[in-house]
């Protein structure tokens, strides 16, 4: 929620709106309108912790019968999808990044594509400032893994976006991208454009270095309310992260899935951005279950805003149970 002041003063202009004379249809369709843009943040508590689903905008895919494998489970996928109601010719992906404050420290994970993509994206850094969070005021970041939607927020016009945290990331992810020739021959990315993935996030890296420290495996950091767990398949090193306070816990699954939809109704569908079929796969099947059973509130990076759910087991797969938007 946004500061109080700007709540009021919205809301005194919208009540002094009403009483003026409305204009013509015609002349307000020949206005011109400026570029739309809406940052969306909601806020929630975890135990003590204040956190924030903050929207850093949103993805459209292609088609999922261009994107998700395999190829001959993609009729099943359009049949799920019309039943649920959701669209066949393009894949809605949202970007979500959590902030979390405790105390003095502020943690970032994920965030987003960075200040230098707005419009379009990067609304994370419009609204930091509305929670009175500067950026040197953060202590830690987490990284999931090093694809740009999830790295690119670190980084801005050459130096470190929060100067002052530090940044927490597996090993494995790091010894993968610094690997002489990265094994990419089990994804199905477009061969074309891992070069410039792959120099882009070494620059990345590189600028970051005396910030980071590396996790060899599940590590429990922030006075325990943040754990880093591998989570690997979709890149080798990728993360998910379990916050816990006072009892209460959310799981952030970072790309375990895409869609509230296909990477739920059957877990062997995947996308075709994974590094690591398979493996997705199972480290999929394996946390949507245990999510499932233990009833875990669930944090999602592209499902629909603000990302908070849970996740139920189905016959054959799981289904996303998505949080009601909560004013007051």
């Amino acid at each position: 929620m946004l500061p109080r002041r700007h709540f009021l003063s919205a809301f005194s202009a919208a009540l002094a709106a009403s009483s003026l004379p409305q204009r013509p249809a015609h002349a307000a369709a020949d206005a011109p309108r400026p570029a739309f843009k809406n940052p969306v943040v909601t806020r929630f508590t975890i135990g003590d912790i204040e956190a924030f689903s903050i929207s850093d905008g949103f993805l459209r895919f292609p088609a999922p019968r261009k994107i998700m494998h395999p190829e001959t489970q993609r009729d099943a996928m359009e049949a799920a999808l019309q039943e649920e109601g959701e669209a066949v010719d393009f894949m809605p992906s949202y970007i979500n990044t959590l902030v979390l404050r405790w105390e003095k420290e502020v943690a970032v994970i994920d965030p987003g594509f960075g200040p230098k993509f707005r419009p379009k994206f990067g609304w994370l850094f419009d609204v930091l400032p509305e929670l009175d969070i500067r950026p040197e005021q953060v202590t830690a970041g987490f990284l999931s893994h090093a694809h740009i939607d999830h790295i690119g927020g670190f980084v801005t016009e050459g130096k470190p976006t929060f100067p002052n945290a530090a940044l927490h990331v597996l090993q494995s992810e790091l010894d993968f991208w610094f690997t002489p020739e990265p094994d990419f021959s089990e994804s199905l990315r477009d061969p074309k454009e891992l070069p410039g993935l792959i120099k882009g996030n070494r620059e990345k890296f590189d600028l970051l270095k005396p910030q980071t420290q590396a996790l060899r495996g599940s590590e429990s950091l922030w006075g325990g309310r943040v754990t880093v767990e591998p989570a690997p398949g979709h890149t080798a090193g990728h993360a998910i992260f379990r916050i816990s306070s006072k009892g209460e816990s959310v799981l952030h699954i970072a790309d375990l899935a895409h869609h509230p939809v296909l990477m739920l109704r059957n877990p062997n569908w995947f996308v075709g951005l994974d590094h690591h079929p398979k493996a997705a796969v199972a480290t999929r099947k394996q946390v949507f279950a245990q999510a499932a059973e233990q009833h875990t509130r669930i944090f999602g990076f592209h499902l629909s805003w603000p990302g908070l759910g849970r996740i139920a087991k189905l016959a054959d797969g799981f289904r996303w149970i998505p949080e009601r938007a909560l004013w007051g």
